[in-house]
């Protein structure tokens, strides 16, 4: 059950937003962060490569109550985002956003969106791809036997985004709004 945001917060934050990227993309998703929190007054974003994605556990665990918490995830981020959500308590994660997300072949997703309060998927454009996806999509099997998690059933909204894979930022704005605009929105009211 997604908790309920405290009134005001510090400095009038009260939402906790976490983003962990993927192989190549952290700086598109610390850009992302950068313009979500200097015009949507509303959020504190954390970014962190999936390489650290353990530390963005850590700190979502220490959060006081009374923060709504959003947890993104693109790419190989994406599905640490997912082995997160699976490992921490059950409603520690308002928000669950996967965006053109690779994960390991067994991962959960029934489990993940018992623990979530709403789960966004976010699918890259089917015919915007570069010969970069060809090869993601070869080696991330092979190489870490994990793979590209497309069309997910389990999530509450899948969408397909205009944009290929490797950007991040337009695959955002696309569903939830230009951060530059401060209009981010992760979920439809």
């Amino acid at each position: 059950m997604p908790k309920i945001p405290a009134a005001g917060g510090e400095a009038g934050v009260t939402d906790a937003l976490f983003v962990i990227g993927g192989f190549n993309g952290l700086k598109s998703v610390q850009n992302w962060a950068k313009e979500l929190e200097r015009n949507s007054h509303c959020y504190a974003a954390t970014t962190y490569s999936w390489r650290r994605a353990d530390s963005a556990k850590r700190e979502i665990a220490t959060l006081v109550t009374g923060k709504r918490v959003t947890l993104i995830g693109h790419s190989l981020g994406g599905g640490h985002a997912e082995l997160l959500v699976q490992q921490l308590p059950a409603g520690s994660i308002d928000t669950l956003i996967t965006v053109a997300s690779f994960a390991p072949a067994t991962v959960n997703h029934e489990l993940t969106r018992r623990n979530v309060g709403y789960w966004l998927n976010i699918l890259p454009s089917p015919g915007k791809g570069s010969y970069q996806d060809a090869i993601r999509r070869f080696a991330a099997p092979i190489l870490l036997n994990w793979r590209e998690q497309g069309f997910i059933p389990s999530a509450s909204e899948n969408y397909v985004s205009e944009a290929p894979h490797h950007d991040f930022y337009k695959m955002m704005t696309d569903r939830c709004g230009a951060v530059e605009h401060g209009r981010f929105h992760s979920i439809n009211l």
